[in-house]
């Protein structure tokens, strides 16, 4: 208790350095407190199922036309297969997720859009732990029925019991509740809010039963004496056998449950489930490890120069034979308190900062006071930081010598001999500070390159609407309507919308192809006559579609210029393609995330409404919300009993790259914490040189030096320490920052402003700190200094 209050008294005597030192480790440890729950929740998804360790997903490898794609579906068949023929799994489940928004309602007034919608059978409850807590699954495997969870009843039916309830799938087709299902207990990469039965699907949907069409996630629960590779062999062999294609041999694979959610990506948009990114873990790994490493040294700098400050105070209690134990005591506890005092601001932080930070970031993680992981980590945090940042001046005091620290000066000439380790230790809180306010100016500046990079589209006055199955039958009046509004300048109908294609096809033929011309994937889609100036996609080659009858015989086709280029066609118009002519070519556009590169692509025009889902409107921007509102009365009239739902295309293609979005508030915010913190310590590192040479500044003012000679004296080592931070951080932030753009098809170029210009913000505000502890050098009066001698 004795030490408790010794070190709340001296903490009290030098407050400004107390507060210094406080608010900056309690800073690093938010920043590290909350990056440690971050990654924890990211790296325990699906770990609450029991036995998870034991839970797979099929997937497979296909080799199609040259290139190889991993693929997360699987046939069908596969399904009841593998629950009859294979003793070994102990569970097989198929589930199926169609993929977008599907509208529901319970009274076919009150719509909304629902996107967790999957679609699965009896053995999904008794694989996984989502337990139900109302109702039963007797009449659900084969029957138009739904299981829901708590938060959907309460949205769709309030307090009533939903069960035996009706909701309506698309606003068409009634669907039972049968059963409430409890929310889980953890995040999973299976995020639902319906669980449709699979026996509503198979009777409204074909190819369920087609070994060559890929509709299923399968998931299974292995035994142990199980063999992986003879399963997924053997696997192998039966789709191999029922395909009916001989060149047809996907290698199948099993993907760990608890790998999937930050787990690889898949092709042809067949894995929509919820997924996390490796890269963004990885990163705050970094950066919390950085951010820890800067505020312990922070922390060990402050302290040491407090600890010159107070010189003559432990030279007395040395004299009057206090001993070196109990010196080490006082100091420990002292720097001890610091720590749970910290501890204390972090939590506090924390706790008033968890909104924004989510918000900000866009994660939900529990930063509440109940959180188990939170306290496990606060204690361990408290303790290991409390206890070596403790150490080295607690030690530095129990070994100090009680006269020389009486002596003027000496103690500081003692604590210049390990002045490089406190030089040292700055250069490394800069170096690590560099890195990270570059690497942040780099993913701003890529960011900004991936909003505002032209497309070959117009994004920004182009929107679209889904429109529901079986409302196809008044398409051209729609367009008829929409056309005729004063704010809409284009209409167009099409399968997909130019930012992300999810249809593609091989073996294509056309005129003037050999027979040694490998096969090559390319994105397809149907539009009308409308859509390319809709867009405003320039045509280079050839003409726009022409309307013709939906009996015509024959197809017309558009290509762009890297298909007409891998086919090598120099003059494509006019030329066969399949069962009709490429009558145009159009510019390169991106139909997909600028991490990829341009791929091939043909529009087929098709006259027909019955392939279309979206409606595309180029309408005027500065009349957005009355054009959206004459939009909705169209719709609203053909199809009134249709949920009406309007997309930008601008917002979309800002979704696209929500990733770095996060990535770069991540990296802003806690780079922000870093520079506060290693400023904090240049603080630290200026104080103590003003204080080891102040008698020495006197005597050079008394010589008649002058105030700028006096601002160098100061200044030139620590710009030095600068300098040479500079030198390390800066290859090592570029070889790191050019390995991550080296991620995207399209990127900036690192130049010199890339990585100069925030370096330019550091050495500024390390200036300022500087600048401060040499004006105060400067007007010291020498002869009040020199008169303790």
């Amino acid at each position: 208790m004795k030490n408790i209050n010794y070190a709340i008294r001296h903490l009290l005597k030098y407050k400004v350095f107390s507060l210094i030192n406080i608010l900056g480790l309690a800073l690093g440890m938010a920043v590290v407190l909350y990056v440690s729950i971050y990654i924890h929740e990211e790296t325990s998804v699906d770990k609450f199922h029991q036995d998870s360790e034991r839970i797979y997903r099929l997937a497979q490898e296909q080799v199609q036309a040259g290139q190889t794609y991993q693929v997360a579906k699987m046939p069908g068949p596969l399904v009841d297969h593998l629950k009859t023929e294979y003793p070994e799994l102990e569970k097989v489940s198929g589930v199926i997720s169609l993929g977008g928004d599907i509208v529901f309602s319970a009274d076919k007034v009150a719509q909304f859009e629902e996107s967790g919608v999957y679609f699965v059978d009896e053995p999904f409850f008794e694989l996984f732990n989502f337990s139900l807590v109302q109702g039963s699954l007797e009449d659900f495997e084969n029957n138009d029925a739904v299981v829901i969870t708590q938060s959907m009843a309460r949205k769709y039916f309030g307090e009533e019991d939903p069960i035996g309830k009706t909701l309506y799938y698309s606003n068409r087709f009634p669907v039972k509740v049968v059963a409430l299902v409890k929310e889980p207990e953890g995040k999973s990469h299976l995020e639902f809010d319906f669980l449709m039965s699979r026996g509503f699907l198979a009777k409204r949907m074909g190819g369920l039963k087609n070994w060559m069409s890929n509709r299923f996630y399968i998931y299974i629960k292995l035994n142990e004496q199980t063999n992986p590779l003879d399963f997924t062999r053997s696997i192998e062999n039966v789709i191999a056998q029922n395909a009916g294609e001989k060149e047809w041999t996907p290698k199948v694979y099993m993907q760990p449950l608890e790998d999937i959610y930050l787990g690889r990506s898949f092709a042809f948009g067949s894995d929509t489930t919820l997924h996390g990114d490796m890269r963004s873990v990885q990163i705050a790994l970094v950066i919390g490890l950085v951010i820890l490493l800067i505020a312990i040294i922070n922390f060990v700098n402050l302290s040491a120069s407090i600890a010159g400050k107070r010189r003559k105070e432990i030279g007395v209690k040395k004299i009057i034979g206090a001993r070196p134990a109990v010196l080490f005591k006082q100091v420990f506890t002292e720097s001890f308190l610091q720590a749970i005092i910290s501890t204390a601001i972090a939590l506090t932080i924390l706790q008033l900062c968890k909104n924004t930070l989510n918000a900000v970031l866009q994660v939900e993680i529990d930063l509440s006071i109940t959180n188990t992981t939170l306290l496990l980590l606060t204690v361990g945090l408290t303790l290991g930081i409390g206890i070596l940042a403790g150490l080295f001046p607690a030690i530095s005091a129990a070994r100090s010598n009680g006269l020389k620290s009486l002596r003027q000066g000496e103690d500081l000439k003692m604590a210049g001999g390990r002045n490089w380790l406190k030089n040292a230790m700055v250069m490394v809180q800069f170096t690590m500070s560099i890195m990270l306010i570059v690497g942040a100016y780099v993913v701003s500046q890529q960011l900004n390159f991936l909003n505002s990079n032209d497309l070959g589209f117009n994004k920004s006055s182009t929107l679209y609407l889904n429109v529901s199955p079986g409302a196809e039958k008044d398409y051209q009046t729609l367009k008829t309507e929409l056309s005729a509004l004063s704010q809409v300048n284009e209409v167009s109908m099409s399968t997909s919308i130019p930012i992300n294609m999810g249809w593609y096809g091989r073996s294509w033929s056309w005129e003037g192809k050999e027979e040694t011309t490998e096969d090559f994937m390319i994105s397809f889609m149907m539009v009308d006559e409308s859509f390319l100036s809709a867009y405003e996609i320039e045509v280079k080659e050839g003409t726009n579609f022409i309307p013709q009858p939906e009996s015509s015989a024959t197809t017309s086709y558009i290509v762009n210029q890297k298909a007409a280029e891998m086919m090598g066609l120099e003059d494509p118009v006019g030329k066969r393609f399949e069962d009709g002519l490429i009558v145009g070519v159009v510019e390169n556009f991106h139909f997909k995330s600028l991490e990829t590169e341009i791929e091939p692509l043909v529009l087929i025009y098709s006259e027909g409404t019955s392939h279309y889902s979206y409606v595309n409107l180029n309408i005027q921007a500065n009349q957005l919300r009355e054009t959206v509102n004459a939009v909705e009365d169209i719709y609203a009239n053909l199809y009134p009993k249709q949920f009406f739902s309007v997309h930008f295309i601008e917002e979309e293609l800002r979704l696209q790259y929500i990733k770095e979005s996060n990535l770069y508030s991540l990296s802003t915010l806690f780079t922000a914490v870093a520079i506060f913190i290693a400023c904090s310590g240049l603080f630290a590192l200026a104080s103590f040189r003003a204080l080891q040479n102040q008698k020495q500044v006197c005597i050079r003012k008394v010589l008649g030096a002058s105030s700028l000679e006096i601002h160098t004296f100061f200044s030139k080592q620590i710009i030095l320490i600068l300098l040479l931070s500079a030198v390390i951080a800066i290859p090592v932030v570029y070889w790191v920052m050019d390995g991550w753009l080296n991620n995207y098809a399209y990127a900036i170029d690192l130049t010199f402003t890339e990585l100069v210009l925030p370096l330019l913000l550091v050495f500024a505000l390390a200036f300022i700190v500087i600048l401060f502890h040499s004006v105060k050098m400067a007007r010291v009066n020498p002869a009040s200094m020199l008169r303790q001698e």
